[in-house]
């Protein structure tokens, strides 16, 4: 199940304000960032739901070990797109949490 920001404002999870900038934002392929201190704040729903507001052209990278070496990062040349993670963090709990030299590629 795909969930979208028009779906985040009717169950009262975010103001239509945020999410027309969210929105604006995606769709001008500005860079994002979410943060938020405890566990299971919403963080991956609000990003994935704002993903949902990027361009059809614009590729979406998942970042994370799953994909070896490269940590899925597109090669040179590969058209423009996101590039999301999903923690940052020291712990490993998925293999989607970068840390250390892997964020800083």
């Amino acid at each position: 199940m795909v969930i979208t920001l028009t779906d985040l404002i009717a169950n009262r999870t975010l103001a239509p304000g945020m999410a027309a900038l969210l929105a604006a934002a995606v769709e001008e392929r500005r860079s994002l960032l979410v943060v938020a201190i405890p566990r299971n704040a919403g963080k991956t729903t609000l990003m994935t739901a704002a993903f949902e507001e990027r361009p059809d052209a614009v590729p979406l990278h998942m970042l994370g070990r799953r994909h070896g070496e490269s940590l899925g990062i597109p090669e040179e040349g590969a058209p423009p797109g996101y590039l999301s993670m999903s923690e940052i963090a020291p712990k490993p709990v998925t293999d989607s949490y970068l840390w250390g030299a892997d964020v800083r590629r």
